[in-house]
């Protein structure tokens, strides 16, 4: 076997995971289908499956101009949508994860698995970094319209250390909300 088939083999196989796409800014200037093969960029659907990519991290990209104006959060809060739109658009190419557990259910449904990153500090600073961790991950925070808002995003276990370790005030650390599983 040639050394292109085996390495097309072993893509397919294991979990590819990419850390860092800029889609949603790239669409935000650009906008296009990436759930359909694209002429521009580097990343679109068919060319994801073709590299066996099984999951990445939409980065949330915010410019420091944007940050110095005080549009963090009103440009997070667009990416963020627009990531859950592509997703609600192509349900049988993309699903939005919100935990590790979410991963490997999404591949196993010959879908791209979505997670959200923040890129740059400023949606952070807009109010206590705790808060906007809960606004994200749908524990927190409040729509334009005053109701909760519910959002998949980060769980908060998910930024702690694993649960065997115990708490500060000697309480063990709970496991994802989402998918009981804990934090590894």
């Amino acid at each position: 076997v040639d050394l292109e088939s085996r390495a097309r083999d072993l893509a397919h196989r294991m979990l590819i995971i990419d850390t860092h796409i800029d889609v949603p800014y790239r669409l935000l200037e650009t906008p296009a289908d990436v759930s359909n093969a694209t002429d521009d960029g580097d990343f679109d659907h068919p060319r994801a499956v073709a590299g066996g990519l099984d999951a990445l991290f939409m980065s949330i990209y915010i410019p420091a101009d944007v940050d110095a104006e005080g549009g963090a959060r009103e440009l997070a809060d667009s990416l963020i949508d627009q990531t859950e739109e592509l997703a609600s658009a192509a349900p049988a190419k993309f699903s939005v994860a919100t935990c590790a557990a979410d991963i490997g259910r999404i591949k196993d449904g010959g879908r791209i698995a979505l997670a959200l990153g923040m890129e740059n500090g400023g949606p952070g600073r807009v109010r206590p970094a705790l808060n906007q961790v809960r606004r994200i991950s749908g524990e927190g925070g409040k729509s334009e319209k005053g109701g909760r808002r519910v959002r998949p995003g980060l769980h908060r276990s998910h930024l702690q250390p694993h649960p065997s370790q115990k708490t500060r005030a000697g309480r063990p650390r709970r496991a994802c909300s989402n998918c009981s599983e804990t934090d590894t």
